[in-house]
């Protein structure tokens, strides 16, 4: 995460994507990071869902 917003303020690394034009730079890190974050999520609750289901069978 802290990774993430130091590549994405440095104009040199990415010169095509200007953030700091676009809105504060919260909302654009927020807007990228948060769907990897729920998808990951979901992934983790299916599995947990699955587990449970394996559990209570047994």
């Amino acid at each position: 995460m802290f990774t993430s917003t130091y590549v994405f303020t440095r104009p040199f690394i990415l010169k095509n994507f200007n953030f700091s034009e676009t809105g504060q730079i919260g909302d654009t890190i927020g807007g990228i990071t948060a769907s990897i974050i729920n998808l990951i999520g979901a992934v983790l609750v299916y599995i947990s869902f699955k587990e449970q289901i394996k559990a209570n069978e047994t």
